[in-house]
Parts: structure tokens; sequence; C-alpha cells
């Protein structure tokens, strides 16, 4: 008679906990010190925690690391490229792109939270995470009331900077819905290429003529790509722009 093979349950429990185990150590130690002196697909590998459990999550984050090239290569991936990476699913897909969006969210609440906007630099300071992570052109307004105080700031658009009665329609009615003193413009250039297009300033004259009717002052007009900006005002087009076209 053959000898029969012993179960393998034990081994299939003790691997389990043994994952159990790492994953609590790795929650004490960011809990302790946060995601100080942790590599990217350790962060990664935590991430992966709330959507695949009981499996070692260690080589999926490696791989995903591997494929993408960085953690923001792999927050920036396609659901498509991310669903074809053993391992990962639906779930964990949301996950990943979900936390670029609620971080632009966090930072921009909480820059209006803690200030008012005294200065250009306070506001693209303000604005300057409506953008990071974009692949896509995205435009942003922010409202201020006389003394700097945030009434509005929000994505208004993703797409094209160039669609001027959609913008002016827009943004006046908003600016009569809060009581604004003075607005601010953004969007980004994903090309890289922070200087204003021909379209961009005939965009910019169009909206300056019309908050003009409504007084309400184009205080600036950013342009964003991932590491820098371009005031407009700073620039010297904002003034130039509010004299009789040439």
């Amino acid at each position: 008679m053959a000898e029969k093979k012993p179960s393998n349950s034990s081994d299939g429990a003790a691997k389990k906990n043994l994952h159990a185990g790492h994953r609590q150590r790795m929650k004490e130690t960011f809990y302790k010190t946060g995601l100080k002196n942790m590599q990217p697909h350790q962060i990664l590998e935590m991430v992966l925690f709330n959507t695949i459990p009981y499996i070692d999550t260690n080589g999926i984050a490696h791989e995903l690391i591997d494929r993408f090239g960085s953690l923001s290569g792999v927050l920036d991936a396609s659901p498509e490229e991310l669903l074809t990476v053993p391992g990962i699913k639906p779930a964990t897909v949301f996950l990943l792109k979900l936390i670029p969006e609620v971080s632009r969210v966090y930072y921009a609440d909480r820059e209006a939270r803690n200030g008012r906007v005294v200065s250009r630099k306070d506001a693209a300071r303000l604005m300057r995470g409506d953008f990071r992570g974009r692949d896509h052109e995205v435009v942003s307004l922010l409202l201020l009331s006389n003394s700097g105080k945030v009434l509005f700031h929000d994505i208004l658009h993703e797409g094209s900077f160039n669609s001027v009665p959609i913008y002016k329609r827009r943004i006046m009615e908003l600016c009569l819905k809060y009581n604004a003193a003075s607005a601010v413009l953004a969007h980004n250039h994903p090309s890289g290429n922070v200087m204003p297009s021909k379209e961009d300033l005939k965009t910019t004259r169009a909206l300056l003529a019309a908050m003009a009717t409504i007084d309400v002052e184009l205080y600036d007009h950013f342009i964003f790509n991932e590491t820098d900006y371009v005031s407009l005002y700073d620039a010297g087009l904002i003034e130039y722009m509010r004299s009789p076209e040439k």
C-alpha cells in the first residue's frame, strides 16, 4: 500500500501566518516612523495589502516597479497597463489610481485652509498641486476676496485651454456667485514647455476683457509643467493685454 502523503494544509497556514506577521510589522514601522527610510517597493507593498489579502505582495510590488520604473510610474500607469501585471485585479487598480487624485485634493485643501493668498507666489503654490502627475491638459480656477481669502478653488475643465466661449461664461458665473474680487487662472502644458502659445494669449486677452465688465481682476494666469511654471503677470503680459489691442 502506497504511503499517504502528508497534508500541506499546515504549510498553507504557516505561510498565511508568516505574511500576516510581516504585514503587521510593516504597519507598526509605518506608525512609528512614517515612510522614512522605506524603499519604493515597500511603500507599494503596503498599498497592496489593502486589496490583496493573504498573499505575499512583495513580489508583485517588485514586478510593478520593474515594469513601470518607479513608484510614480506605477501610479501614473493606465488601468489597462496595470491589469497586465500578474496578481493585479480591478480593486487594486482602483486604489492605485485613487491615490494621486486624493493627494492633489488633500494638498489643495490644506493650503486653502491654512492661510490667505497675499502674493502671486502664494497662488502658484496653492495651484501647483492641481497639475501634479497630469498627462493631459487641465484648467484650474482660484477666486479670492479683497483680503485674499480663498472663495473657490477647483478644476474648471479637463482638456484644451482654448475654448473661450465656455471659459468666459463659466468663469463669470463663478465670479458672480462667489462675489469674487479677483481670479487666478492656471493650466498646464503636458509637453513640458511653459511658454504661452498664441492661443493661450488670445484666450487670456478675451477673458481679461470679459472679467473687466463685471469688475473682477484677473490677478494672474499661470502655465505649469511638472517642475516649473510661468506667471503671465510677472512676464508683463497681463498688463500688456489690458491695454487696447495692438
